[in-house]
Order: C-alpha cells, then sequence, then structure tokens
C-alpha cells in the first residue's frame, strides 16, 4: 500500500496578484494588440516598437523586433539603440527589464524578472529588474532569471542559465 504524498506548504487559496483594476485593464489592452497587431508575421518591423512606446516602453532607434516575441509588461521595457530581437522571444517583465545598445537577443530567449517566493505559504509575488550590457548577445535558448546583470560585452552561450 502507497502512503499519500508529502502535504504542500502551499495554501494558494491566498494568494493575491494584488492588482487594481485600472492594472488589470492595462494588461488585457496589451494583450490584446500583442496578439493582434504585435506578435503576427506579417505585421511589419517598424510598427512593432512603435506599438512598444504606445505603452510606455522606451525603444532606442534602428531595433528590430521579430515575430512571435512576446512581452508581459511593455511600460516595464527599455531597449537601447541597435537592439535585435529574435524570434519567440519571451520577456516576462513584471519588474524592469533593461536592455543597452548593440544587443543581439536570439531566438527562443527568456528574460523573466518575476517568480515566485515558494518559502510562503501565499506564494508571494518576488520581483527583481534585469540588466543587459551593452554589445551583448544572449545565444539560442538562454534563460536569464530575476536580478541578473549582464556586464556590457556578454556572451550567454545557448541553453544556458543566468542568475
Amino acid at each position: 500500500m502507497s502512503s499519500p504524498p508529502p502535504k504542500s506548504h502551499l495554501d494558494l487559496r491566498s494568494f493575491n496578484a494584488g492588482l487594481a483594476w485600472s492594472e488589470q485593464l492595462r494588461y488585457v489592452a496589451w494583450g490584446v494588440v500583442q496578439a493582434i497587431l504585435f506578435q503576427p508575421v506579417l505585421t511589419p518591423r517598424r510598427l512593432r516598437p512603435w506599438l512598444l512606446r504606445g505603452f510606455g516602453a522606451k525603444v532606442g532607434r534602428r531595433c528590430v523586433i521579430r515575430d512571435h516575441v512576446t512581452i508581459h509588461a511593455p511600460w516595464n521595457l527599455e531597449l537601447g539603440d541597435d537592439v535585435w530581437i529574435g524570434r519567440g522571444v519571451d520577456f516576462i517583465n513584471h519588474a524592469p527589464i533593461r536592455v543597452g545598445h548593440d544587443v543581439c537577443i536570439s531566438q527562443n530567449v527568456m528574460l523573466c524578472s518575476s517568480g515566485h517566493d515558494f518559502t510562503r505559504s501565499d506564494f508571494r509575488y518576488r520581483h527583481a529588474a534585469i540588466e543587459v550590457g551593452a554589445c551583448s548577445w544572449l545565444t539560442v535558448r538562454a534563460t536569464i532569471l530575476p536580478g541578473a546583470k549582464l556586464p556590457d560585452g556578454s556572451l550567454v552561450r545557448p541553453g544556458s542559465v543566468v542568475r
């Protein structure tokens, strides 16, 4: 006879995202614009920086943002000049993400500036900003976690995890 699994210390009934209605509406509005205008393959590249700026992002000159890029909160995104963002990049940016000039973020990279505090029973959010220095290259399928600070000229190898 097998024993029951150990009881988790988490009590997700007490989890609260803590977003005001106005904040929730902002996320919904961006979600609609992102799905219809920002992510599709046929969207002109010049339109994507303009859409991001309309939702509060700071986007430098000559940025190239490919299709199927996901940005959770454009108002928490800052991109320097001449940034290239590849297809399938995911910005989970409930805390700010700042990217310096002349940075290449290759396909399917994930930059995640937020998570949860597993030590708390209410699984409360834990956020920490990410900074990517100028002239850096985040190669395919790299993962950048909350609080990471990459200096200028960084090379993050394929599949690497940076804390």
